[in-house]
């Protein structure tokens, strides 16, 4: 009896290690293809754009990596459900990732970044208890074990097949750029002013739009980023922990510049780095190269086009 209850805490411990452990990782696995400078083959396993799709990748493959962590550790205790558990926890975190996200976006009309978040920890500690619950039961017949390892390959392959050839719908849309797949987080818009257009990333995220240009070494002339607002304000900006001087410009709703602030030094890392106030309504801003405005003849009152 006292031996069934060591091994019963023994596995408890390990699945909450484990909720923990995926947790963790798959906040990183958000970074890592941006972090590999878009390495087509740490796609396979990462986020590579801001679709539902992708993002189940954040709970299923470090699942998969505890998997066989916790499979060895667990090997001497002969536990006759445990791929079958496995499988059935690791397949419950995306559908129930799936199932909160679009039904409170249903109901509130958006998404929010803190109960993307939650539904993430809550799918992942959901399936870990599933888990440990069929861990407990009467053994199943080997047969189910043998269609769960089937079943966990097939589900790893599909997201290295639909990152590279995904299907149209919704599922996998970067409702960012409005791209499929890997090809998404790679496909730039492009902004125009009369004849001179600059490639731009986009910031629409609220993380997107705090981080800018940060950090950036270079920048070529002919690309930018592009910040879009979910309506027209005031919006200042500052160049901390920039280290490229910037044009930043202001564009409102109707696509015309209301403000230039040209070739803005940076902060760097100073504490005491002073924000650039346009006084003026925006729902855009673009930065871009120092100087470039300048050398373009860009000027205030101007109309841009954006593809």
């Amino acid at each position: 009896m006292e031996k069934i209850l060591i091994k019963k805490t023994k596995i408890l411990k390990l699945e909450i290690l484990g909720a923990l452990f995926i947790i963790f990782l798959g906040s990183l696995l958000h970074f890592t293809y941006e972090w590999s400078g878009k390495f087509w083959l740490v796609g396979f396993f990462s986020a590579v754009n801001e679709s539902t799709w992708e993002h189940l990748k954040l709970a299923v493959f470090p699942a998969a990596v505890w998997f066989l962590l916790e499979r060895h550790w667990l090997k001497k205790e002969k536990i006759p459900n445990f791929v079958f558990a496995k499988v059935k926890g690791i397949f419950l975190m995306p559908a129930l990732i799936v199932a909160i996200f679009y039904s409170y976006t249903a109901i509130l009309g958006r998404n929010y970044l803190v109960l993307d978040i939650s539904s993430f920890v809550v799918a992942v500690f959901a399936g870990q208890l599933l888990s440990l619950w069929i861990m407990h039961w009467p053994p199943v017949k080997k047969i189910y074990n043998q269609i769960g390892i089937v079943f966990l390959g097939s589900l790893l392959l599909s997201f290295g097949v639909f990152t590279f050839w995904p299907p149209k719908n919704f599922l996998f849309k970067d409702p960012l750029s409005g791209g499929l797949g890997i090809e998404a987080k790679n496909k730039n818009k492009r902004v125009c002013f009369k004849n001179v257009c600059f490639e731009v990333e986009l910031a629409r995220t609220e993380e997107e739009r705090a981080k800018g240009l940060m950090f950036r070494k270079e920048l070529e002339e002919n690309k930018g980023m592009f910040f879009v607002f979910e309506k027209e304000g005031i919006y200042p900006f500052w160049m901390k922990n920039t280290f490229l001087p910037l044009d930043i410009i202001w564009i409102d709703k109707d696509f015309r510049v209301v403000y230039i602030s040209k070739n803005t030094l940076p902060c760097g890392q100073d504490p005491n780095c002073q924000s650039i106030n346009p006084g003026k309504n925006a729902k855009y801003v673009l930065e871009i190269k120092g100087g470039m405005a300048e050398k373009i003849g860009l000027k205030t009152g101007e109309r841009i086009v954006f593809k």
